[in-house]
């Protein structure tokens, strides 16, 4: 949680989601994997490298993926759930 709340809040994750907040095409892919890219930084600030190597977190569909989507949407202001990424 405490990291969704970190990167929601960063100027450059907002700047790549509200101008293209209807774009659902960039927001999957490419505002999504540049999301992911700052998650995967935060847990490295963290100094939790396990959490980097474990599928449940780095797969398709992981932990990772899931707070993009939530990223996503706490920038956007929508509720969770309301679309997917």
């Amino acid at each position: 949680k405490e990291i969704v709340e970190e990167v929601s809040e960063k100027d450059e994750v907002k700047s790549r989601i509200l101008p293209n907040k209807n774009d659902q095409i960039y927001l999957k892919n490419r505002a999504k994997k540049q999301i992911e890219s700052e998650v995967k930084g935060s847990y490295l600030q963290r100094n939790m490298f396990d959490k980097l190597k474990d599928p449940m977190y780095v797969d398709k569909g992981g932990i990772i993926s899931l707070m993009g989507n939530s990223i996503i949407d706490r920038v956007i202001g929508k509720e969770p759930h309301d679309n997917r990424y």
